[in-house]
């Protein structure tokens, strides 16, 4: 069992992978694109996990999202 996880920010083959998944899965596919580890094992560690355990990591991605160096002007 996992005792911690460590997110990565996404990239675009990211992002497109997460909008292709079904609108159940995003949420596991976006785990384990940003954990790197394969989807296989995230989808069993998703179903163990805790719900609170769940939207903390859901919050950990979202700083990802609207946080960080801008770029263009």
């Amino acid at each position: 069992m996992f005792k911690q996880l460590t997110f990565h920010r996404l990239t675009g083959a990211d992002q497109r992978a997460i909008a292709a998944a079904s609108e159940d899965m995003m949420n596991v596919v976006a785990f384990a694109r940003s954990t790197k580890i394969s989807q296989a094992v995230m989808n069993k560690l998703f179903d163990k996990m805790d719900a609170a355990d769940i939207a903390d990591c859901g919050r950990v991605l979202n700083s990802f999202l609207t946080s960080g160096r801008k770029t263009g002007r």
